[in-house]
């Protein structure tokens, strides 16, 4: 009984690991992707580097380099997941019903 006990609570504990290492993923990858659109919006997109980027979000460059491919990708990430949560509460919504209303309705 007690083994069981045991590989219970082992796998609570690497639930919330998994969980909590997904959130700390996400949160890093938020930090940068918001930190490329303000530097990108304050300096001009030519004038970013995904080490200004990496160094403002607090972060190694070669973490940046886990997250995002360039300084372009970063730059847009927010921007193109807003869009694809945007489309995806238009595709939730009634069958037949007019595109219009569609994206008004998945905008409230």
């Amino acid at each position: 009984m007690f083994a069981v006990s045991a590989c219970l609570c082992m796998l609570t504990a690497m639930d919330q690991l998994i969980g909590r290492r997904e959130r700390k993923k996400a949160e890093t990858r938020s930090a940068l992707a918001s930190a490329a659109m303000r530097l990108a919006l304050e300096h001009g997109v030519e004038n970013v580097t995904a080490e200004a980027i990496a160094e403002a979000a607090d972060v190694a460059p070669r973490t940046f380099h886990n997250y995002f491919s360039n300084k372009e990708e970063a730059i847009v990430s927010e921007m193109a997941e807003s869009l694809t949560r945007l489309a995806d509460r238009v595709r939730a919504g009634p069958a037949g019903e007019p595109v219009w209303n569609a994206l008004q309705n998945a905008m409230v």
